[in-house]
């Protein structure tokens, strides 16, 4: 990258009250100029008193700490500004704390966040090949979009890697959308919209034309995502039926690790299984465990502390009557989740992850042995519908695997019958995915 990572991290935070999740990411990068690092490494030439070898080691690692220590953070956002031929900055402004416009915005901030789960090969099957940018008097801003964006700023030092861009699809009869991809060329950073004006278009050139200019404006967006939910129908087909997923995911199974630890104790009493709680203290994590008599049956664990002044496990373990752990799930504050099915020599034989969203468990990735020696295949939810619709086989990194489009016919997570011997799991059948056609 362009510039040296000083700090980053992400953090998840959840509302449960508002029914809201949102990630912030925090990051620092310093980038000084090359006149900037031979003014720094002259700096250190004249006041490193060593000499020979360990002289020019000293150079280098004083220029450093002048660079570090003085140089300017270089931002790592690009802010693009937006022509708008048509409305005014300040009415704009001025009618942001309007209630019609809020209640606008959310539709609007609705079907934004369901695109930026797309791909670069969804908008093509969606809107067709992208068109030419045209000019800005041919096609007006919503009155609920930004007139100034900001994206990433990061950059590859091999300009070969850096495939952002952006794209311009039509809606016929409403508009078009701007889609502005990432450094990898196929992952969505921003969605803009426009509809096209006519004879009766009001400009919004003063905080009294709201009314007029939303009177027009949003049945016309409704018409584009009619458009979209129109297309997603005739080129996706399928969605993931919900309810019935929600129904695979209760007490024990649940995602949600509160919830499931609570039918763990339910489970264990209704069995006569006897438990052992060791209680957090010493520096040590709580611990329960199920018996059947001298043999342990299951147990959670919690295997990092957490802000909450109660403990929730992280780790739920299943054991076969020998001992071996048969299956396990793993998550952590209750954003993720992920079930693992081991063989009796500890070997995986199936796995599924996924986000845990307002307590709902969705799988997004799902993965199985395959009869090649040390290969698993892996099917993958590449564009937020919860429907597999990438496959890889990785023998390696599966960073580094080469994913190859997935017919619903022939994902494993759908039709467990196409399974074999070495990937199934006892509960392989109650696990299909469910899916159903989307409805009109």
């Amino acid at each position: 990258m362009s510039g040296i990572v000083m700090f980053a991290r992400r953090e998840q935070h959840s509302d449960r009250r508002r029914g809201t999740t949102e990630t912030r990411h925090f990051s620092c990068f310093l980038r000084p100029s090359k006149k900037y690092h031979q003014e720094a490494m002259a700096t250190a030439k004249r006041r490193c008193p060593v000499r020979g070898v360990w002289r020019r080691r000293a150079e280098i690692g004083f220029a450093g700490l002048l660079v570090l220590l003085f140089a300017g953070p270089a931002y790592a956002t690009i802010f693009v500004f937006l022509d708008d031929p048509f409305d005014d900055r300040q009415a704009i402004l001025s009618v942001r704390g309007d209630p019609r416009i809020a209640s606008y915005t959310r539709e609007v901030e609705a079907l934004r966040e369901r695109l930026l789960k797309w791909k670069e090969r969804d908008f093509h099957a969606i809107f067709g090949e992208p068109v030419k940018p045209p000019r800005p008097e041919t096609h007006a801003m919503l009155c609920t979009e930004p007139r100034g964006i900001g994206l990433s700023g990061i950059r590859y030092m091999d300009e070969k890697k850096n495939k952002d861009h952006v794209d311009a699809y039509t809606v016929p009869g409403c508009g078009r959308i701007d889609v502005y991809f990432q450094i990898d060329g196929v992952t969505p950073a921003h969605a803009h919209f426009y509809l096209t004006p006519d004879g009766d278009f009001p400009k919004l050139d003063r905080q009294e034309a709201l009314e007029q200019r939303l009177d027009w404006e949003r049945p016309r967006f409704q018409n584009l995502v009619k458009f979209v939910n129109h297309r997603w129908r005739e080129v996706v087909v399928w969605e993931v039926d919900e309810p019935r997923q929600r129904a695979q995911f209760q007490d024990v199974e649940s995602g949600d690790f509160i919830l499931k630890a609570h039918a763990m104790m339910v489970w264990g009493a209704s069995h006569g299984y006897r438990l052992r709680n060791t209680a957090a203290g010493s520096g040590g994590l709580p611990h329960w465990a199920w018996y059947d008599g001298e043999r342990m049956v299951a147990e959670a664990l919690c295997e990092f502390t957490n802000r909450r002044s109660d403990w929730i496990p992280s780790r739920f373990v299943f054991y076969r009557e020998n001992g071996t752990p048969a299956r396990e799930y793993r998550g952590r504050w209750n954003c993720s989740c992920s079930a693992w099915w081991r063989r009796e020599d500890g070997e995986v034989v199936r796995s599924e992850s996924g986000p845990v969203q307002f307590g709902v468990w969705r799988p997004t990735s799902w993965s199985w042995r395959t009869p090649a020696p040390g290969r698993f295949r892996v099917e993958e939810d590449t564009n937020g519908d919860g429907v597999p619709d990438a496959l890889a086989e990785p023998a390696g990194d599966f960073a580094d695997a080469v994913r190859q489009p997935l017919p619903v016919e022939k994902s494993w997570a759908i039709h467990p019958k196409l399974i074999p011997d070495e990937g199934r799991v006892p509960e392989q059948e109650a696990r299909a995915l469910p899916i159903r056609k989307i409805p009109e």
